[in-house]
């Protein structure tokens, strides 16, 4: 099998304002990725209530910080152009699974 497959989380949108299922749906088609809205995520922390955790098929982190924070520089990815969410980099924290080495700039 292949063990490189990743999958990308993002919980915590609604304190900012943003839809879970539309942010997941504005993603997916941005980066051409497969998207699912969880309410009740097994085997990881509960979620605060009325909340969800999006997850995305693939590694988005560095194109998802970009488009969530408006940073166009950040990403070579044009699906992270022309963002609206705005949100500040001090409120994205991006946790990687043991054994994975951040992305080379």
């Amino acid at each position: 099998g292949n063990k490189r497959k990743f999958l990308t989380r993002i919980r915590g949108m609604e304190e900012y304002g943003i839809d879970g299922k539309s942010l997941s749906n504005d993603v997916s088609h941005r980066f051409a990725c497969s998207a699912s809205v969880e309410s009740n995520p097994v085997g990881r922390p509960a979620l605060k209530k009325n909340c969800v955790e999006i997850v995305f098929q693939g590694r988005l982190d560095v194109e998802l910080t970009a488009l969530l924070t408006g940073d166009e520089q950040m990403s070579t990815h044009g699906g992270a152009k022309n963002s609206d969410y705005n949100l500040p980099k001090s409120v994205i924290n991006v946790s990687l699974r043991k054994g994975i080495a951040a992305k080379k700039k």
